[in-house]
Formats: C-alpha cells, sequence, structure tokens
C-alpha cells in the first residue's frame, strides 16, 4: 500500500471517530448527565485526533521532493 492510501484510510477513520463523538454529545445530551456526555464525547475526540495526525503525515511523506 501506498503512503497515500494508508494516509486517506487514517484521516477517514479518524473522521468517522470525531462524527461519532458529535452525534454522542448532541444526542446523549437529553438522557445521560451533561458531565459523562462530555467525558465520553471528549475521550472520543481524543481518540480521534491520533488517525488524523497520522494519517496526514502519510499524506505529506507522499509529496515529491523537488527544488
Amino acid at each position: 500500500m501506498s503512503n497515500k492510501i494508508i494516509g486517506i484510510i487514517l484521516v477517514a477513520f479518524g473522521a468517522g471517530i470525531l462524527l461519532s463523538a458529535i452525534g454522542t454529545i448532541a444526542t446523549m445530551g437529553n438522557s445521560w448527565p451533561m458531565q459523562k456526555v462530555l467525558f465520553v464525547g471528549g475521550i472520543k475526540i481524543l481518540i480521534a485526533i491520533v488517525p488524523i495526525i497520522f494519517g496526514i503525515k502519510f499524506l505529506k511523506k507522499n509529496k515529491i521532493k523537488g527544488n
């Protein structure tokens, strides 16, 4: 697999987790205590940041080094 494909997969995976965190915060606010909602959403956001950062690094690695 090339670096570009790995980068795209990692960024997409991170974006999916990020959307899941936003959905948790938006929908569970009515039934869960707010402190628990923010904790779970915050943990998901922290988990989502890691694959996004590594995916961007893989995508930048693919650039042609020249002039």
